[in-house]
Parts: structure tokens; sequence; C-alpha cells
């Protein structure tokens, strides 16, 4: 009988010990970018957005995003995508440039290892002209 309560102790012992998950040690990286580098023509209503391979901290992540020329906005969140909503419409016809530095970090706590940098332009600001079609008349003088 003594023996026989011995093999049941190292059982209990292994029901004891959490399971152990894999630190992650992975830096993430951004995958997308919305404008993306180089576009011109884009809206001047339009938001950014960061797209990163892994869920982020969204303070450190705010924190390390820069824009220039400089404009007032603020963040929102999709899973892994950060949008940055300008306070008021871009200005027309300018070149911008979009940072996020390596102090933005995952929900681990691991830095970007490398810091993108995306530019873009701004389209004009008016409207495309817009075509009327009438079925039925002609709109073309004789």
């Amino acid at each position: 009988m003594r023996y026989a309560g011995h093999l049941f102790l190292p059982a209990l012992l292994l029901l004891a010990v959490p399971a152990c998950e894999p630190a992650d040690n992975t830096p993430p990286a951004v995958v997308s970018t919305y404008p993306a580098n180089g576009a011109t023509g884009v809206p001047v209503n339009a938001k950014t957005r960061v797209t990163f391979s892994e869920a982020m901290d969204t303070a450190s992540t705010e924190a390390a995003f820069g824009i220039a020329p400089d404009i007032a906005g603020t963040f929102e969140w999709a899973a892994n995508s950060m949008y940055f909503r300008p306070a008021q419409d871009f200005a027309a016809g300018t070149a911008y440039s979009v940072t996020v530095d390596t102090t933005a970090a995952d929900a681990a706590g691991n830095r970007l290892d490398l810091a993108p940098a995306v530019g873009f332009t701004t389209g004009d600001a008016t409207a495309p002209p817009v075509m009327v079609y009438m079925l039925g008349r002609s709109v073309m003088g004789n």
C-alpha cells in the first residue's frame, strides 16, 4: 500500500503545474498604411490608417505617432489598425509625412523594430465636375 500511494503523488503534481505559454519576443511590424507611401490626390477629408502585425499597446503607439505638417486629431482603433482622424480637413495640395517611431510597443511590450515613414500628397479641395444626364432630352445644341 505504501508503494501505491507514491504513484499518485507525481500524477497530482503534474495536474497542479500550470501550462506555460511561450514568451512573446517578436517585435511588431507595420503591415499596411492608408494612404500608401507616395500616394497623390488623397482626399482632404481622409483619415490615415496604420495596420500592425499584432495587437498594440494603444497608449505607446498613439504617443509614437507623428504627422507633419502638424495637425490636431483623434485616434480610433479597430483590431490591429490605428486610425488618425484630423480635427479639420488636410490642406489641399499639401505633402504630409506620417511616422510611427520605435517607442510604439505591442501588447507584450515589444517595441516596433523599424520606424516607417509614409509620405502622401492631398488633392484639390474642389469637388470633381458633375456630369448630368437627362434621359430623352438632348443637352447639345444644333
